[in-house]
């Protein structure tokens, strides 16, 4: 890449980056109590300006450095507090409480790949054993209560089956949806979270069963 090319590259970031600031200000605008579905729209348009941002400097990062692809996005995962967790046969995936849209707008690839990535070390580093056919995937989406105040938002435009593909490359045999069973829960709770569960389906009852009964304790 030329001087030219990056001076011009740089000028367009932030052309970016002023935008996403006009943005931000206008979400101080907003009376959340009064006009919260204004301000849900403001927010997403942030969040999707902020996500595009992140993406044009990443691959900046790449064409301009010797800091590999792959290094980085472990530490972005970390960063994003992607972790992997395994225990009585279920395979637990907590991601940030950023689910992409289904609009081609939106930079799918701001989560996808460092999922995509730190999952691949994580199932090296401790030999995991793929799943057989017939799993059930749950999707469970967390909305932060004091946010929201108390009203769960509409998840009808959320791509969930982004992160499935990503995870599947590691996790299952067989990703054809034929095979697997998928559950969707959204609640309140005290911070964004979406997190997935994989599990055999002979599995699924016992799990949800004993979801089912915290939730009660704590409730």
């Amino acid at each position: 890449m030329t001087q030219e090319q990056l001076d011009k590259r740089i000028k367009s970031i932030t052309r970016d980056a002023e935008r996403l600031e006009e943005t931000v200000r206008a979400m101080d605008t907003v009376d959340i109590e009064r006009f919260p579905d204004e301000y849900v729209t403001c927010q997403e348009e942030a969040q999707r300006r902020a996500e595009w941002l992140a993406c044009r400097l990443r691959h900046l990062l790449y064409e301009t450095t010797s800091i590999r692809k792959y290094k980085y996005l472990l530490w972005a995962a970390e960063e994003m507090g992607i972790k992997f967790c395994e225990q009585d046969g279920i395979f637990k995936i907590t991601l940030p409480g950023i689910a992409p849209g289904n609009s081609k707008k939106r930079p799918s690839e701001f989560l996808y790949d460092p999922l995509f990535f730190s999952l691949e070390a994580y199932c090296k580093e401790h030999r995991f054993s793929r799943y057989r056919r017939h799993c059930v995937v749950s999707f469970i989406l967390t909305y932060d209560q004091e946010t929201f105040k108390g009203v769960i938002p509409d998840a009808d435009n959320l791509e969930l089956k982004l992160y499935l593909d990503a995870a599947a490359a590691y996790l299952l045999v067989d990703d054809s949806m034929k095979y697997i069973d998928v559950y969707h829960s959204v609640e309140l709770g005290n911070r964004h979270t979406v997190e997935m569960y994989f599990m055999e389906r002979d599995r699924f009852p016992r799990w949800l069963q004993e979801r089912e009964d915290h939730k009660e304790i704590e409730g």
